[in-house]
């Protein structure tokens, strides 16, 4: 038996009529998430009952969103600071101006995805795919990047200071106005930095 269907019984049980029981289920925060993110997933499949994610202002502070596909969602100025996104498909994903500030994302997915203007900062990021992505203004500082791949991303007038560059790939990568990368003294151990910041 489900956690729901014992609430639901020991709820009948005390009086409170089954519907009176969903609709307070139906209010929480969380069952909302839950309904919007399967909604999502249905979205992506081309599924009619689907509906994109929109998350735009959420307020969504160290929820945990682990391995959660959220490809192709609006996170636009959402709130996300110390969520837990690790291995979350984030894919293309509107996230310009959002607070992920202190979000474990280690090892997720945000190839094209938009932060233009995100706060990063203390977010751990290692092994995270960025190919792509743009970053332009993001608060990158004290950041570990350790291990990501920031290939043709754009990080034009990023904050990378204090950040752990450390085997972080830059292949290609948009850095015209970074601040805090010269001075940043594990620059040295990563890739694929072109020859003026080594």
């Amino acid at each position: 038996m489900t956690m729901d269907a014992k609430n639901l019984a020991k709820q009948c049980l005390e009086g409170e009529s089954p519907k009176a029981f969903m609709r307070r289920q139906m209010a929480k925060p969380e069952f909302r998430l839950r309904r919007t993110l399967a909604q999502h997933v249905k979205w992506l499949a081309d599924d009619p009952d689907g509906i994109r994610a929109d998350l735009r202002s959420a307020s969504l502070r160290s929820v945990n969103l682990m391995h959660a596909n959220l490809s192709g969602a609006n996170l636009m100025h959402a709130y996300l600071e110390r969520a837990n996104l690790r291995g979350a498909n984030l894919t293309g994903a509107a996230l310009g101006s959002a607070n992920l500030r202190g979000a474990n994302l280690r090892s997720a997915n945000l190839t094209s995805a938009n932060l233009r203007g995100a706060n990063l900062s203390y977010a751990y990021l290692g092994g995270a795919y960025l190919e792509r992505a743009n970053l332009r203004g993001a608060n990158l500082s004290g950041a570990n990047l350790r291990g990501a791949d920031l290939e043709c991303a754009n990080l034009e007038c990023a904050n990378l200071e204090r950040a752990n560059l450390e085997g972080t790939n830059f292949l290609n990568a948009t850095l015209t106005g970074i601040i805090g990368l010269v001075d940043n003294p594990t620059r040295k151990h990563a890739l694929s930095l072109p020859a003026e910041f080594t």
